[in-house]
């Protein structure tokens, strides 16, 4: 530590902030990958909005395809409706959650409306 700086109760909250925000990136990438690998093609097919936070404030990203594309090492790429891409990585914690649950939501909405639960 540097001359006048003493680790305080702040500093080890954010670390543990930080750690758990970790931890939830990681367990929505793998429900994301999971839910897509459901569908033969590991594609679902959509159209919905993705509000993401830009330099300039928060833009709106039109989702139209989340697929694995297994040539960029099982990367999962958001398709926008512009022929724009984008990578989960690309994502902060904010959309991750909220592309997981549009993922759930198609994959719910199958599984009543056909009793099918695969992704196609």
């Amino acid at each position: 530590m540097s001359p006048g700086h003493e680790r305080d109760r702040f500093d080890d909250m954010i670390v543990e902030i930080d750690t758990r925000l970790f931890e939830i990136q990681i367990m929505l990438s793998h429900f994301a990958m999971e839910l897509l690998e459901e569908s033969p093609d590991c594609t679902i097919e959509g159209d919905f909005s993705l509000p993401l936070q830009g330099d300039s404030g928060i833009d709106v990203f039109r989702v139209v395809k989340v697929a694995i594309e297994k040539n960029e090492d099982a990367a999962l790429i958001i398709s926008g409706g512009s022929g724009e891409k984008m990578t989960w990585n690309d994502l902060d914690v904010a959309a991750q959650y909220l592309l997981a649950n549009s993922l759930h939501r198609i994959y719910v909405s199958r599984r009543f409306l056909g009793g099918d639960t695969s992704l196609q």
